[in-house]
């Protein structure tokens, strides 16, 4: 199997891995060593297609330990859209999403991760994107895009006042106008989110 072949296998172990109820970070630690004699730093090309980081901010074994771990192995995860990671929704799947995005609608990422996520790339807080079929469009068979402000406020639990007031919205300020709906064509505010998810 030539070098290419090999960090493209153990990529698609490791994604499966990522989404899977087995995971841990010394399981995650151990399963990385496999790539260690790559020497692999540049992930723009190949992380689209085996987006680790995605796969773990779906888990709901997330942690932030996990998360600093692949930032600290791949540095420039935080700032890929990616729109191939594995997922639950298999029918409308997410398109161009930043680990912001995943990390806000996963109701069990703790704020620590957001917070740190949103250090390393604070441009996704005003880039909407879809993440699965949160948000139906009424009567369409679509759904509509979302801010990570709108995953976010849309959680059905572990949401913090402190994260939305001190840390998003400050930073979601600029788009406040495009913030207060889910797009220029939806009717959903932020407030209608929080309501409907009692």
């Amino acid at each position: 199997m030539d070098g290419f072949k090999e960090i493209s296998k153990i990529l698609d172990d490791l994604c499966e891995y990522c989404i899977s109820d087995e995971l841990s970070l010394p399981g995650l630690q151990e399963k990385m060593k496999k790539l260690d004699r790559f020497h692999i730093v540049d992930i723009s090309e190949n992380y689209p297609f085996h987006p680790l980081l995605h796969n773990v901010l779906w888990n709901k074994r997330v942690t932030l330990e996990i998360i600093e771990y692949l930032l600290d192995k791949f540095p420039g995860a935080a700032a890929v859209e990616s729109e191939s990671h594995k997922h639950q929704y298999e029918k409308f799947g997410t398109i161009n999403t930043y680990p912001l995005h995943l990390a806000c609608h996963n109701q069990h990422c703790p704020s620590s991760i957001i917070t740190l996520l949103m250090e390393k790339h604070k441009h996704a807080l005003k880039h909407f994107a879809y993440a699965g079929d949160l948000f139906s469009c009424g009567d369409y068979d679509d759904y509509a895009k979302g801010l990570p402000l709108h995953y976010y406020v849309a959680r059905a639990s572990n949401k913090s006042m402190m994260t939305i007031v001190v840390y998003i919205i400050p930073s979601t300020s600029l788009l406040l106008p495009f913030a207060l709906a889910l797009d220029t064509t939806s009717t959903y505010l932020p407030k209608h989110l929080s309501i409907s998810s009692r």
